[in-house]
């Protein structure tokens, strides 16, 4: 299935989104990927290749370059007033760069009106309603208000300290990552992930652009294109079959 992203400003209850969809997807969904990124193809290939999603507090301006690299990716937005940011990160000890977080907060003003995206309110996000719709856009799974109604309780924060460090730690690397956003951004470049993937998950993709190339090659004289796809799960199952695909399109079997 396609990642997702969840984009929005700092003190948007960002960690505590990311914590509750990792839970009901049981798989990895990363909070502030971004910081860790040294490159916009870093950030791009541990999402597509290595996590469900990831929920960002400083990325919403490179959205042009995740839609282009990432068609397929399912995207929420939650907006929050700048006002309620800017106090809250007082608050905590941050500074609030207002030419900055206004930039962010029209980024996320012009991605929410894209087609496809989910909009939200960070009010919304103390509702239902809200989170149902965001879990089922995210990971098109059911609502799962169980789990949702244990997580609401759950005041879940950063590491404040840590964060502060971490981000002091990794500055000149985010400073280069963010001049890598804006060389993308003015002049867009492909976007191209190598990695391994389980059979089971591409049998029928590759089955079906194999039966269309056979006809294409042999113009049907050699008969109906057939795989043992049975035989295939074995080798699979045996560790003696690995499929890499290039672009989610061309793939090489190994």
């Amino acid at each position: 299935m396609a990642p997702f992203i969840v984009l929005a400003l700092p003190r948007s209850r960002t960690y505590w989104m990311s914590r509750w969809l990792e839970r009901v997807a049981g798989q990895p969904v990363a909070h502030d990927l971004a910081i860790e990124s040294d490159t916009v193809d870093d950030f791009l290939t541990a999402l597509s290749a290595r996590l469900c999603g990831t929920v960002e507090t400083g990325a919403a301006e490179a959205w042009p370059i995740l839609r282009r690299s990432i068609p397929q990716c399912r995207i929420a937005v939650v907006r929050r007033p700048l006002d309620e940011v800017v106090a809250s990160l007082t608050a905590c000890g941050f500074s609030a760069p207002m030419d900055d977080l206004e930039r962010r907060a029209a980024a996320l003003d012009r991605l929410a009106e894209q087609p496809g995206v989910l909009s939200l309110s960070y009010a919304d996000l103390a509702g239902e309603a809200a989170c149902t719709a965001l879990q089922e856009h995210c990971l098109g799974l059911p609502f799962d208000r169980l789990m949702w109604g244990a997580f609401r309780r759950v005041p879940l924060e950063v590491n404040l300290a840590a964060r502060r460090a971490r981000l002091e730690e990794r500055r000149p690397a985010l400073e280069q990552l963010k001049a890598d956003v804006v060389r993308r951004l003015v002049k867009p470049q492909p976007f191209v992930s190598v990695a391994e993937e389980r059979w089971s998950d591409i049998a029928g993709a590759v089955h079906a652009m194999a039966a269309r190339h056979h006809v294409e090659a042999t113009e049907e004289i050699e008969g109906r294109f057939h795989l043992n796809l049975p035989a295939f799960a074995e080798l699979e199952a045996a560790g003696l079959w690995r499929v890499n695909y290039h672009d989610a399109s061309i793939l090489v079997v190994i």
